[in-house]
C-alpha cells in the first residue's frame, strides 16, 4: 500500500481532491438526484471525495471528515458558485 512506502514521510504528502460537481441541497438525500448523472448508488457518491453535496454545513463537515480520515488537505472544485458559501463558512 502507498501508505507503508511513503512511511515517516506520510505527514508531508499533501493529498488534494478534483471535485468533479457540487450540490447545494437540504434534501434529505442529496446524491439521490446524481445517481442517474453518474450512474452510481447514492452511497457510492456520497463516499466519493469527488462529489460534496448537502447543505453548507454538512458539505462543511464533510470536508472535516475527509481531511481527518483521508488526509485530503486541497480541494480543487470545478463549481466555484455553489461552493462559494462552503468557503465563506470555512473561512469565517
Amino acid at each position: 500500500m502507498a501508505d507503508e512506502r511513503v512511511g515517516s514521510r506520510r505527514h508531508e504528502i499533501e493529498r488534494s481532491a478534483l471535485v468533479q460537481t457540487v450540490v447545494r441541497s437540504n434534501d434529505a438525500d442529496p446524491y439521490d438526484s446524481l445517481t442517474e448523472r453518474f450512474g452510481l448508488d447514492a452511497d457510492v457518491l456520497a463516499s466519493s471525495p469527488f462529489v460534496l453535496a448537502g447543505s453548507v454545513d454538512s458539505i462543511c463537515d464533510e470536508l472535516h471528515r475527509l481531511r481527518d480520515d483521508l488526509g485530503i488537505s486541497h480541494f480543487v472544485v470545478r463549481e466555484y458558485e455553489d461552493f462559494a458559501p462552503v468557503v465563506e463558512r470555512l473561512a469565517g
